[in-house]
């Protein structure tokens, strides 16, 4: 097990610096979860049957280092996280300006803060999850109902002035006005998936079905779950005035052991656990669609059924090669 600390790449980019480190397959590489790509982060990594000197004496890039060593017997694998630790630094706060007085914020965040330990935190998974062009739901979209082109064009293409810039933004418009090559000679050398998915379409005279294979299975997975997280917040949105309330035929999640239970789709059923509800021993929760996820009933089912309607999917759709298992997450949290 190595712990890397690393500023400037992601996760699957200092994955894929050890395996060629190490001469290993990127498959032999393991990592429970994602980390940002500009905050300085750590986290474990697995390689198997490492010998521990050579991990200690390995060259990596300026930005990323190995901080510590240890051994097990088993992969790291997505998922295998007991949790993350944070430190956030707020910088310019309001009080800091000249003549302004602490107090009057700091009564303010006290306030906010005794009301969220009393309703909770809307649990919504947070714009970072969607990308910088806020648009990775709907690559997932794509991959998930197979719309190869619509996949490339929003990967490749659709450039945005407002966050695309340099070369990105020249290849995308490249893309856009159908000059391909030209487009793949603009591509910055460091997204590789972009590179990649590009050289098939030109290889292929271009087939976006091309594009779509070469992108890193990783990455479409990802992309899948950010669907998936859009339609949560989705569900939660259509729940957040009442997101304590107890619905008939709600999943709830238990916040002691993170087991969950089905209540019977029944007013007095929903009336009987709302007390566990309101004493924040339970939440309702939402679904991470997927085709072994665990389905509301009653009421509760008829939400989350109605936004994956509208989003023009059934569970099915996650069945497939793209697919996802899903599964279910709180509705709220406490701080």
């Amino acid at each position: 097990y190595l712990k890397v600390e690393k500023r400037g790449f992601s996760t699957m980019a200092a994955a894929d610096i050890l395996a060629k480190a190490f001469g290993r397959r990127n498959m032999e590489i393991g990592y429970a979860g994602l980390k940002d790509k500009q905050a300085i982060t750590s986290q474990w990594f697995s390689v198997e049957h490492l010998d521990t000197a050579r991990a200690r004496g390995v060259s990596l890039p300026d930005g990323m280092k190995i901080v510590e060593i240890t051994r097990h017997n088993n992969k790291i694998k997505r998922g295998h996280l007991a949790g993350n630790r944070f430190i956030v630094k707020i910088r310019n706060p309001e009080w800091s300006r000249a003549g302004a007085s602490i107090d009057v914020p700091a009564r303010k965040a006290q306030a906010i803060i005794e009301a969220l330990q009393q309703s909770g935190v809307p649990n919504f998974f947070g714009p970072q999850r969607f990308g910088m062009r806020r648009d990775n739901h709907l690559l997932g979209l794509a991959l998930l109902t197979g719309n190869a082109k619509d996949f490339a064009d929003r990967f490749l293409g659709d450039p945005d002035e407002s966050v695309d810039h340099g070369g990105v933004l020249a290849a995308r418009q490249s893309y856009k006005n159908g000059n391909l090559e030209t487009a793949l000679h603009q591509w910055p050398g460091h997204l590789r998936d972009e590179r990649a998915a590009l050289a098939a379409m030109v290889k292929s005279k271009g087939n976006p079905k091309r594009a779509m294979f070469a992108v890193n299975s990783e990455l479409k997975k990802l992309l899948v779950s950010a669907l998936q997280s859009h339609l949560f917040n989705q569900v939660l949105e259509r729940r957040l005035p009442r997101m304590g309330t107890v619905l008939p035929g709600d999943y709830c999640w238990k916040h002691d052991n993170g087991a969950a239970f089905l209540v019977p789709p029944d007013p007095d059923a929903a009336a009987r656990e709302q007390s566990r509800a309101d004493a924040h021993e339970i939440s309702p929760t939402g679904p991470l669609f997927g085709f072994r996820m665990s389905r509301a009933e009653s009421i509760a089912g008829l939400i989350e059924q109605e936004v994956l309607t509208e989003s023009g999917l059934t569970l099915e759709n996650f069945g497939g090669p793209m697919g996802a298992p899903g599964g279910r997450r709180p509705l709220r949290l406490f701080p």
